[in-house]
């Protein structure tokens, strides 16, 4: 099980640092490009690289995505592959077996 991390700001001007600050990653993946859509080099490689048991974190919800049907989708392809999704933010959480409806609610919002 590995702790991974997904980071992404808008623009090369912007800083990652307070991003999931204070936590430890055996893997980042880090993108300076707009959320509008999901075709993100780091995050193909994350998603490639997750594997059965991995946590993947990311610091909120926008940093994952813009919309909720890419958001639907990178967690449902994540979760599928057997790892979790932390939104550190929202205190969120997501794998392939919850479906608590609170957090579903909050994922939606």
């Amino acid at each position: 099980m590995k702790k991974i991390a997904y980071i992404r700001v808008s623009t090369f001007e912007q800083n990652t640092a307070r991003q999931l600050d204070g936590l430890t990653f055996d893997k980042s993946f880090e993108d300076k490009l707009s959320g509008s859509n999901a075709n993100r080099p780091e995050l193909i490689n994350m998603i490639d690289y997750v594997r059965e048991g991995d946590q993947v974190w990311v610091h909120s919800i926008d940093r994952l995505a813009r919309s909720l049907i890419d958001l639907h989708k990178l967690i449902t392809e994540i979760t599928s592959k057997g790892a979790t999704v932390h939104f550190k933010t929202e205190s969120l959480t997501f794998d392939g077996g919850d479906h608590n409806p609170h957090q579903m609610l909050h994922f939606q919002c």
